[in-house]
């Protein structure tokens, strides 16, 4: 103690002297300052190594390349049970064979303090398994020893995801490589990111000029507000959906495609990547087309059929109905047919019904159908009559057309047509069956009379 009463450290030395009552000579030498930098530098290895123990990364000092010290993070990495698991131990024991002279590469440049970027390694842990680390390399000295210090952050997980979605990715190419269907993907603005060989097979367009363009191009424009409002549309539902729409090939004819639309969302919650995938369907469409006709067409004229008739028919009530204006109805037939087709056969019969239909159908207004029956029997519906002056000329052009002559196979053929006609009134409604009724009687009232004229009854207040 001081004379101020403050605590020092000494170093005492006793010498003995045995001299009359003096037994030894003792010596105090200050040693305060020496012992306070002593316990700051014991405070500092034990922050360092607090520190070094917290750290979020692997932490492994080599002495003479053998592992002198490792943290609990290097311990965790590569599972060890305790320190003694790997203290002393090679550290290149533990680097994957092919890794291990570029490992000694970066302690070789870690002493000389050149190359300090982060190299990611393969490592091997006590359990055998194969692990990546992102590893850095620097050099410490202590009293005169030096050291390495490696630095392994674990890249692990983020590795297997690459080569997973490597594989991914490769799986995807082959798949879209050698698909059928024209596979696109798209950034969220539209643009085209990629496009699968099946876009010049089925659309004719190089791929390198698709490249970057808008997915809407060569939509054709009768769908293209329907493509752009469910495009809009799964931005808000973030679901697939599906939509048969037409493109205009290079060549400049419509191909009828199939699309499927897949939002690939990200970690956010937003759409990253649209990939589509169009499947070609003219062929199909073309039949369905044909399958309707035929289900509502006259195979031999290509007229409506019976069926497509009553419909026209119905909407035609609908629209006398609506606006109060009168709808008429035609039952009219080739004059004299049965002779033609007995004595020149059926094909020349064949050939004077579709002319017969040809001449009648040019006869009439855009919005009147005219129907076949069967045989040499033909129907015709006239909507949205305002004086009956417009059915007179329309009769009155069919006489004159039909009477040209005809020259098929060398044969100059003349026929004329009979025509009934009867009308349906708002204000006094009738049935379908009372009309044709009427329509009937009233063609047999020119039969009667030689035919080739038209006769009609009626009753509305117009």
């Amino acid at each position: 103690m001081r004379k101020d009463g403050a605590l020092i450290d000494v170093v005492a030395t006793y010498r003995p002297v045995n001299k009359g009552t003096i037994l030894a000579v003792g010596t105090y030498k200050d040693v305060t300052e020496y012992t306070q930098v002593l316990k700051k530098q014991e405070e500092s290895e034990e922050k360092f190594e607090r520190v070094v123990e917290a750290a979020p990364e692997a932490i492994v000092i080599l002495t003479d390349e053998k592992i002198s010290f490792i943290n609990q993070t290097g311990l965790e990495l590569l599972k060890a049970k305790n320190k003694n698991q790997v203290i002393g131990k090679p550290f290149l024991d533990l680097v994957y064979p092919s890794d291990q002279n570029q490992m000694v590469e970066k302690m070789k440049h870690a002493q000389y303090q050149v190359n300090k970027e982060t190299a990611e390694l393969k490592f091997y842990t006590l359990e055998g398994d194969t692990i990546y680390a992102e590893t850095t390399s620097a050099i410490i000295k202590d009293h005169g020893e030096v050291s390495v210090v490696v630095m392994l952050r674990d890249s692990t997980t983020k590795k297997r995801a690459e080569k997973a979605m490597r594989e991914s990715e490769e799986r995807f190419r082959i798949i879209a490589e050698y698909s059928m269907d024209i596979i696109k993907v798209l950034n969220p603005q539209g643009k085209i990111l990629y496009a699968s060989p099946s876009l010049e097979k089925i659309l004719g367009y190089p791929i390198r000029k698709m490249i970057g363009k808008e997915f809407f191009i060569n939509v054709h424009p009768e769908d293209l507000q329907e493509i752009k409002e469910k495009f809009k549309k799964m931005f808000e539902t973030k679901e697939y959906f599906q939509v048969n729409l037409r493109r205009i090939h290079q060549d400049g004819h419509s191909v009828w495609l199939n699309t499927g639309f897949v939002p690939v969302i990200n970690s956010e919650g937003g759409i990253e990547r649209i990939v589509s995938i169009s499947a070609d369907i003219t062929e199909m469409r073309r039949k369905e087309k044909h399958l309707s006709e035929m289900a509502y067409s006259d195979h031999l004229t290509g007229l409506p059929n019976r069926r497509l008739f009553l419909d026209r028919l119905q909407q035609a009530f609908y629209t006398s109905d609506r606006t109060g204006k009168l709808t008429a109805i035609m039952v009219l037939d080739c004059d004299k047919f049965k002779n033609i087709n007995d004595t020149l056969g059926h094909d020349v019969g064949d050939e004077v019904i579709k002319i017969f239909a040809q001449r009648v159908k040019s006869s009439l207004r855009k919005r009147d159908t005219l129907s076949r029956v069967g045989g040499d029997e033909f129907t015709i519906v006239l909507p949205e009559l305002s004086k009956l002056e417009d059915v007179f000329e329309i009769a009155g052009r069919i006489l004159r057309i039909v009477n040209e002559k005809i020259l098929i196979s060398g044969n100059e053929l003349e026929i004329s047509t009979s025509i009934g006609i009867s009308f349906y009134d708002p204000h006094t409604p009738c049935n379908i069956e009372d009309l044709f009724k009427q329509a009937d009687k009233e063609l047999y009232k020119v039969k009667e009379k030689g035919g080739n004229s038209f006769s009609y009854k009626q009753e509305s207040t117009l």
